[in-house]
């Protein structure tokens, strides 16, 4: 079983070590860019054989072919395998999950991390334009879990890790559609976190303040499973 108090960075943590995650099989969502990419190398870094999935294919690539040497220049034991994936496919998702599960016979850790945004003022926003936010940012997280959380309660162990944003705490006016959505994620995470116990899977939201820039090495992520918020790091992360 992954410690559930195990934290990942891009920052050289001297507990990213090989054997940490060596053998876990991973799944990433949105893990072309951003929170998304940090997550992956992290993973990869920490040992663990992450498939990076995003509707950009060539983004995902471009993760997937760093993923030799870590930050701290040293050779990375895990893996990362880019895959194309709309989460708003929920056929799409079950795939990926599935295909994981065929080779590897196991599923450890689901990111669902894909997710959009629109800024500006209510009014003007078009009903495409809500449906499209609500389609990605609730429906590609309930994909993933519909897809996920079957397998790990059959094998009986598994983390279910859903991108959040302290947008889903607080309230602001101009990314209103944005918050009403991180709101939804966050209310499901909290929800299978008090039905996790009797199938001894996991799931946590990471709450992002901040992302980082991926592309530099500075984004970071990190999980803790405990019910209430911790900060993570120092570019203000917490974590449900």
């Amino acid at each position: 079983m992954i410690s559930p108090r195990l934290s990942l960075s891009m920052t050289g943590d001297r507990r990213l070590r090989g054997e940490v995650l060596g053998g876990r099989q991973a799944i990433v969502t949105g893990g072309g860019s951003g929170i998304g990419a940090a997550l992956t190398r992290a993973l990869a870094a920490a040992g663990a054989d992450v498939v990076c999935a995003d509707i950009d294919l060539a983004a995902a690539q471009r993760v997937a072919s760093q993923a030799g040497t870590r930050p701290d220049g040293r050779s990375v034991v895990g893996t990362i395998r880019a895959v194309p994936l709309d989460v708003t496919d929920a056929d799409a998702v079950a795939g990926v999950v599935a295909e994981v599960v065929d080779r590897a016979g196991h599923l450890d850790l689901m990111f669902n991390n894909a997710g959009i945004t629109w800024g500006g003022p209510t009014e003007q926003l078009t009903l495409e334009q809500w449906n499209a936010i609500i389609d990605v940012n609730i429906r590609g997280v309930v994909h993933g879990v519909a897809a996920a959380y079957p397998q790990m309660i059959a094998q009986r162990h598994g983390h279910i890790i859903n991108t959040a944003s302290m947008g889903g705490l607080t309230a602001a006016g101009l990314i209103t559609s944005y918050v009403m959505t991180k709101h939804a994620v966050v209310g499901l995470t909290l929800a299978l976190r008090r039905g996790g116990g009797r199938t001894r899977c996991r799931c946590h939201g990471d709450l992002p303040g901040r992302g980082g820039d991926a592309d530099s090495g500075q984004g970071q992520c990190g999980w803790i499973c405990r019910p209430r918020l911790l900060p993570v790091g120092t570019r203000g992360f917490a974590c449900l």
